[in-house]
């Protein structure tokens, strides 16, 4: 859920057409408003000593669709250059947060 926007109310509907763990992460991705039922894929691959995360969302079509797409790569740029890093910092090897850390886990 998001914060509504004209044409938008916020509600994003999804289901999982795809999982393998720990690999990859498929669903679909639509709103209430008629729109383009459009792709969501995460992808984890080992690269040597680290791991590339891909993130593609995929789909859109007209004007409409130009839209969506512009304002949620925006949006999709800033979580993952400004959000992400600092989780990231914080997690152990376990996958959870370290004890002391800023982030609270389910925020």
């Amino acid at each position: 859920m998001g914060k509504p926007k004209p044409g938008w109310n916020g509600i994003v509907h999804c289901e999982v057409i795809e999982a393998l763990e720990p690999t990859l992460l498929r669903y679909t991705w639509t709103d209430d408003g008629g729109g383009d039922v459009t792709e969501v894929a995460y992808r984890l691959e080992s690269m040597g000593d680290g791991t590339r995360f891909t993130y593609e969302h995929t789909g859109f079509t007209g004007v409409g669709g130009l839209f969506m797409s512009q304002m949620l790569g925006r949006i999709r740029r800033k979580m993952l250059d400004t959000g992400l890093p600092p989780v990231l910092a914080d997690l152990g090897d376990d996958g959870r947060l370290r004890p002391g850390s800023a982030l609270r886990a389910g925020a």
